[in-house]
């Protein structure tokens, strides 16, 4: 069971498929993250250092230098995921992979990222063709997957 309560609703809602099931995750593997995120935040006035695999800790404001807190960070995510269909574009050649794999498989899209942010995801997937089963988590993928 996913640890997640309203990711263990959404696995709920998939239809049953017998065809091998294919999990992929969104950001950076179906559609761009680490290319326009960095813009996204200089729009912002905020700079992206990678001195570790985290946001958090690796934000700072432009002006200053200021690392900024995880609350403030969380801000920024909000908005860029409420904005994501001006900033995020398909990943080259996903749309065409997919459309090749899910003539054999079951395809699921799972994403970590707050809930409130799935109807603008799957809005913007839908518009670029990608109409596959999408999963929000705001907890680990592993128990999402496993289920």
């Amino acid at each position: 069971m996913s640890d997640d309560p309203e990711t263990a609703r959404q696995i709920e809602e998939l239809a049953a498929d017998d065809r091998p099931l294919l999990v992929l995750d969104v950001d950076d593997v179906v559609l761009e993250f680490i290319r326009p995120f960095p813009r996204y935040l200089k729009s912002r006035g905020f700079g992206l250092t990678l001195a570790s695999f985290r946001l958090t800790g690796n934000i700072a404001e432009m002006a200053s230098g200021r690392l900024i807190e995880q609350a403030e960070v969380t801000a920024l995510l909000d908005d860029f995921f409420d904005a994501q269909a001006d900033w995020q574009s398909i990943t080259d050649g996903a749309a065409e992979a997919l459309a090749s794999l899910g003539q054999r498989a079951e395809i699921v899209l799972l994403t970590a990222m707050p809930h409130k942010h799935r109807a603008v995801r799957r809005a913007h997937l839908d518009v670029l063709g990608l109409n596959y089963p999408l999963l929000t988590t705001e907890m680990a993928k592993g128990p999402a997957i496993a289920k």
